[in-house]
């Protein structure tokens, strides 16, 4: 039922409630005096550096970096040996030794430190002749060590082995694809990755025998050929007939 109506000369109950602070008489004034508290509140952990803001909060997606250069990051630990490899191989150990202990067995790594070391040589870093004869020692050993992690890996063996090609260490890489044919013979793949290590040992000088590794790669070639593969491999008989 309808509420009756308020005595004269007595307020409605509702104005007697406390008004917003900006609807005060000086509210405005009192409300920006909280407004600066609470911004002096918030900055006070904050960087003083222009455009810094405070990290999310750790989750699956938001992990908290690191504050300083030590530990391994997926995202910001690569940029890091790049710049480090840029400066030369001093810089660079300093930075891998300062990341490495906390990668633990992390093939990603060992992947990122390979790759920083090859940018730094095809963009020329300082150090001179002898010191990038060591950065691509260093990078051939950091590969090795990421073939070794994880032995029965295929997928890792295939990439490690492609990076090995890469920096030139080509018996190292035939080593790592017949460890991969020998965990996956059903596959096709295995047996083409074998057949370009063995040819390009073969056109590269680096086998004692050229002539008999080329034949060993085409065998591996013709081995895709005459056997029946799986539906999920059709067409893979294209890549064999380029090898041969």
């Amino acid at each position: 039922p309808p509420r009756a109506p308020s005595p004269a000369g007595r307020a409605p109950r509702s104005a007697k409630r406390k008004q917003p602070s900006a609807a005060r008489p000086g509210g405005r004034e009192e409300r920006a005096r909280e407004v600066a508290v609470d911004a002096r509140r918030a900055g006070a952990g904050s960087s003083d550096s222009e455009g810094d803001q405070a990290d999310p909060a750790p989750g699956p997606k938001n992990r908290a970096r690191p504050a300083g250069p030590e530990g391994w990051d997926p995202e910001i630990t690569p940029e890091r040996l790049e710049a480090a490899a840029a400066k030369g191989l001093p810089a660079f150990l300093e930075a891998y030794d300062a990341a490495r202990e906390g990668a633990g067995e992390s093939p990603a790594f060992f992947m990122a430190a390979a790759r920083a070391l090859r940018a730094a040589a095809e963009d020329g870093s300082p150090g001179g002749t002898a010191s990038a004869a060591e950065a691509h020692a260093l990078r051939v050993r950091v590969l090795s060590n990421c073939a070794e992690l994880r032995s029965g890996d295929v997928q890792l063996l295939r990439s490690t082995a492609y990076a090995l090609l890469a920096a030139g260490a080509v018996d190292l890489a035939l080593a790592a694809l017949l460890r991969a044919q020998t965990l996956e013979p059903s596959e096709p793949q295995a047996h083409l990755d074998v057949a370009l290590a063995r040819a390009w040992r073969a056109l590269g000088g680096t086998a004692a025998d050229a002539a008999a590794e080329a034949a060993r790669a085409a065998a591996e070639a013709a081995e895709v050929l005459e056997r029946r593969w799986a539906e999920r491999f059709a067409e893979v008989e294209h890549a064999a007939l380029v090898l041969l």
